[in-house]
């Protein structure tokens, strides 16, 4: 099993909190030869990216994005427990094809990205279209959305971090 699902979310969003005010102490973009790190904030959580440039036109990223939400409700009849977890690594190239800063991206992604819900009757009994049910005749709902583990990646994107003439560079 990954270490990382053995956290509790506290402490995940605390690693990640320090990582990103680590990453925002340095320059807006910390540079190497040919290297920069950036953090990111997107669809697929808190991360970040090395990135490196290997010619004018082509660079290379890898990074690690992450996230959790959890919504726990009752209602006068159904306890709900619901939990979103984000979590998925990358491995892209990009290609700046006119020489500025619009870039087109495939790589990989190790998507392991889950949705889970779960619905427990709360109440007694339901009466659903006049027929009641016992919360037992109901039972319960389970359900669990999840993703390839695998998956491919294209896209389209402005910025290059290690393009030449930026700061620090």
């Amino acid at each position: 099993m990954n270490p990382f699902h053995q956290l509790n979310s506290v402490i995940k969003m605390k690693i990640i909190a320090a990582l990103m005010v680590a990453l925002a102490s340095l320059p807006a973009v910390s540079h190497a030869e040919n290297m920069a790190v950036t953090g990111k904030i997107g669809t697929l959580g808190y991360g970040a990216e090395l990135n490196m440039g290997f010619s004018d036109s082509v660079t290379g990223r890898v990074g690690f994005n992450t996230f959790t939400y959890k919504y726990n409700a009752n209602s006068n009849q159904v306890n709900y427990d619901f939990k979103l977890q984000l979590q998925t690594a990358s491995a892209l190239a990009d290609w700046y094809p006119f020489s500025g800063s619009f870039r087109a991206s495939g790589g990989l992604l190790y998507n392991n990205n889950k949705a889970t819900l779960n619905a427990k009757p709360g109440a007694a009994g339901y009466t659903i279209n006049g027929v009641p049910y016992t919360a037992a005749e109901i039972g319960s709902l389970q359900g669990e959305m999840s993703f390839n583990t695998v998956a491919p990646y294209l896209g389209i994107g402005w910025g290059n971090p290690v393009a030449k003439g930026r700061a620090g560079a």
